[in-house]
């Protein structure tokens, strides 16, 4: 069943949005670079399409002229994002002899469907679907697949697991663990970038209107009844003296908050990364490493990097340096794909 999400008037944050930039045209933005030495890889241009949402996606995928074994498949979080994203990281893999592939986000560059910022269970969709692709095509069928995910989209890479058995690998930069509900609690406790305006509330009161608000939706959600989910927690807002217009209480946030991500982890069966900055006022670095750890999946590998924020920073985050990953996190990464992943 399709299902139309809707952003309620009123509603301001996005999961894990830095800055908001619409993409009107097919080509990189300002801050997105094209790969250098383009001459060593080809690149095709795939569509493919999501059978169940009925919409065709489209993306580059680029490979190097040489033999090659892997493809990896890099997906952003929660802004709007094109085939260019994330340019350093995917230069980094190509300089590593691995293919890279990323298609524009629904809504965005050549992508059919409407975007959607909290949209980690459509996403999850078009990751399978893309993969689908991928397999189908002459010659890659023995090729490994891995699906690097960063915030939003690496909630959207471990639900894909449960929905196709063609992912190889997974990195997971900045990702919740538990339920995305539990990042919107720790921002809103810090009043993160000033989108909170909870200035006569104490942290306890915060917490609780969160994790009321997920008991709620958990307890009641049913056959798609987000219109009477969101009623009831309307009056629960109210009922604890909070305003409906502060809190993201939209049909989408109760779709990214109605399933806990623990099942996911506990039930993997392929290689996993976990990675995430000491610095992350997104994610809360310590509740979330605490509980990765306590899966007990040996296929989970799990680190924080001191000194780092939610974009694997040392620095403030801005339009010109958001994909300038640390090299230590690409460290680990290329350490933790030769060992794992031959």
């Amino acid at each position: 069943m399709k299902l139309n999400m809707t952003i309620y008037k009123g509603y301001f944050p996005i999961l894990f949005l830095l800055i908001p930039f619409l993409v009107s045209a097919q080509k990189p933005l300002d801050f997105e670079k094209a790969i250098i030495n383009s001459k060593l890889y080809d690149y095709l241009d795939i569509q493919f399409q999501n059978v169940e949402d009925d919409l065709k996606l489209e993306g580059t995928l680029i490979i190097p002229k040489e033999s090659y074994s892997q493809i990896v498949l890099i997906v952003p979080g929660s802004d709007r994002n094109t085939r260019f994203a994330h340019h350093k990281l995917a230069q980094e893999f190509l300089n590593k002899n691995i293919g890279v592939f990323r298609f524009d986000d629904r809504g965005i560059g050549e992508s059919e469907g409407k975007f959607n910022p909290f949209g980690a269970n459509s996403l999850a969709l078009d990751i399978k679907y893309a993969i689908h692709k991928l397999n189908s095509l002459p010659g890659f069928e023995e090729k490994k697949i891995g699906v690097l995910g960063h915030s939003l989209g690496a909630i959207a890479a471990v639900k894909a697991t449960s929905i196709t058995n063609d992912i190889d690998y997974i990195i997971q930069l900045s990702a919740p663990v538990k339920n995305p509900s539990y990042s919107f609690k720790y921002q809103a406790v810090q009043n993160l970038n000033g989108r909170y305006n909870f200035k006569d509330k104490s942290v306890k009161e915060i917490r609780h209107l969160f994790d009321t608000l997920t008991i709620l939706t958990q307890k009641n959600f049913k056959n798609d009844n987000y219109k009477e989910v969101r009623n009831k927690g309307v009056k629960v807002i109210k009922n604890l003296d909070f305003k409906v217009g502060n809190i993201p209480w939209t049909y989408s946030y109760i779709d990214l908050i109605k399933d806990d991500l623990d099942q996911f982890y506990k039930n993997l069966e392929v290689p996993l990364l976990f990675l995430i900055g000491s610095e992350d006022k997104y994610v809360d670095p310590i509740s979330e490493t605490e509980l990765i750890s306590g899966y007990k999946n040996s296929l989970i590998t799990y680190k924080t990097l001191e000194g780092l924020n939610h974009y694997f920073l040392s620095e403030k985050p801005t339009l010109e340096n958001i994909y300038n990953v640390d090299e230590n996190a690409s460290n680990i990464i290329f350490e933790w794909l030769a060992a794992n992943i031959k």
